[in-house]
């Protein structure tokens, strides 16, 4: 007989409540955060190595590492109403190896910001990778989308920072718009 801990812990995964979806965003999470610490555990390859391809980045551990969390991030069940954290969770995991996974990473914000655009952190995390592949007017818009969830439409900062600060932000950061 299981313990009563992990007979309810299956009961709300089960049912797809709010109690299943934070625990399996938790493993989700976990897993990310493993992810990154393996990253930052790793020691920096020489790019002028004879026998590494800088092209090819199947042999590079950190794409194996990030490959194998994608994996078991796939095995975690979560409620439709979880999805679209979860694919932050994994857009956050793509994003560890920018070069490999940025482009399915935009892929997994843009499915998450379908099924909840209120959600700040994707259209953060989008900005950034728009800004990383040098889509500057992409990246403009989705920090854009992430300050409007933070202030609300049509409000800027100036209830935060008071006075004429609204229309210099919007000039200097946002280009006016």
């Amino acid at each position: 007989m299981a313990a009563p801990e992990e007979e309810e812990a299956a009961a709300a995964e089960s049912e797809g409540g709010e109690g299943g979806d934070e625990e399996a965003l938790r493993r989700l999470e976990a897993l990310v955060t493993d992810l990154y610490r393996f990253r930052d555990t790793l020691t920096p390859r020489d790019p002028a190595d004879p026998g590494r391809d800088p092209a090819d980045p199947s042999d590079d551990p950190l794409v194996a590492e990030m490959e194998k969390t994608l994996k078991l991030m796939e095995e975690i069940q979560v409620s439709p109403e979880g999805r679209g954290r979860a694919l932050v969770l994994r857009a956050r995991a793509l994003g560890v190896a920018p070069e490999v996974g940025g482009e399915r990473a935009e892929l997994a914000l843009g499915h998450a910001l379908k099924l909840d655009p209120a959600l700040g952190v994707a259209w953060r995390q989008l900005g950034e990778q728009r800004w990383r592949r040098g889509d500057l007017r992409g990246a403009r818009d989705a920090f854009g989308g992430a300050l409007q969830q933070v202030w609300g439409p049509g409000r800027g900062p100036r209830g935060h920072f008071g006075g004429h600060w609204g229309s210099w932000w919007s000039i200097l950061v946002l280009g006016g718009s």
